[in-house]
């Protein structure tokens, strides 16, 4: 999520960033405005339906209007499918489904039109529940495609979790390319972003 937000606000984009834990947001949105963007952060639970409606609302009051919507849903489980406890798999549907859903369905009802791209959790996760999760956030798109058409909507998986804008930039170039002009008229698709393996401790230290 920080490595898209630094590149859209790098893109003369004003940028809103929606995080549950403000500070993050916040530091996200100095990083923007330090590079010359423009950027604000909104604490806002994007499991509650209040606080997903109020982000938006939020977007109007300041810019007047909102173009899309990038919709980080990648958290994941690497319990076995066998130990996995109820609560941790309410826990992902929540995070994940459920925080897509209201998004999704909030900026439906916001936007005549606009683009909106959700980035599902990662192909690396491979256990059931995992497979699971990204064949229901696959599916509400491909659902919400054919039954919007005034939206374009797509999802984006990368191979692995996020590590650094640096070894992430296929997945971000992804969604930039998702939400330009260029795009008009990709819809309903579901594309896997295959990224380098991030970077070893060891090269993390170097200057």
């Amino acid at each position: 999520g920080r490595a898209i937000a630094l590149s859209f606000g790098q893109a003369d984009y004003d940028v809103v960033c929606a995080d549950r834990d403000v500070d993050l947001a916040s530091k996200t949105a100095a990083e923007i405005e330090e590079l010359g963007g423009q950027a604000i952060p909104i604490q806002a639970d994007m499991t509650t339906h209040m606080d997903v409606q109020n982000a938006i609302n939020k977007v109007f009051e300041i810019f007047g209007d909102l173009s899309g919507v990038v919709h980080v849903a990648v958290t994941e489980s690497q319990t076995s499918f066998t130990e996995l406890g109820e609560g941790e798999l309410m826990e992902l549907l929540s995070e994940d489904v459920r925080s897509t859903f209201l998004t999704l369905k909030t900026t439906s009802k916001m936007l005549e039109e606009g683009w909106f791209v959700l980035v599902a959790p990662p192909q690396s996760a491979t256990e059931p529940h995992m497979l699971a999760i990204r064949g229901a956030l696959t599916g509400m798109v491909t659902g919400f495609e054919e039954t919007f058409e005034s939206i374009r909507v797509n999802v984006v998986i990368p191979s692995r979790s996020a590590s650094d804008p640096k070894h992430d930039a296929a997945l971000v170039k992804t969604v930039r390319y998702l939400a330009s002009s260029a795009a008009e008229g990709v819809s309903g698709h579901q594309l896997l972003v295959n990224l380098p393996p991030p970077p070893k401790v060891i090269e993390s230290l170097l200057p």
